[in-house]
């Protein structure tokens, strides 16, 4: 299937993915669209529906520790702090 997208005065025209849904419910994705979305094994995609559209949006997982990095600081250096941990006493 062709589309036609129109931006400003231009009419640009590109190929559209289709895939077939299997009688388990499932579809393929497309290679080139997984390949550029970044879709992998095991990646979640969250799915809706917006003005009779299916839309498929990859789930980003936020790290939990990423906004407390830099945000502590120790009276001492790591070093002196992983002695004390491991030893039970400083030098």
């Amino acid at each position: 299937m062709r589309t036609a997208l129109l931006v400003g005065k231009a009419v640009y025209s590109y190929k559209m993915a289709t895939s077939t849904i299997s009688q388990k419910g499932q579809i393929t994705i497309p290679k080139d669209l997984r390949e550029r979305l970044g879709l992998t094994v095991g990646t979640m995609i969250e799915f809706s529906s917006e003005n009779g559209r299916l839309v498929a949006t990859k789930v980003v997982q936020e790290n939990p520790f990423a906004r407390w990095v830099g945000r502590g600081s120790l009276p001492m250096s790591t070093d002196e702090y992983l002695k004390i941990t491991r030893d039970g006493h400083s030098s």
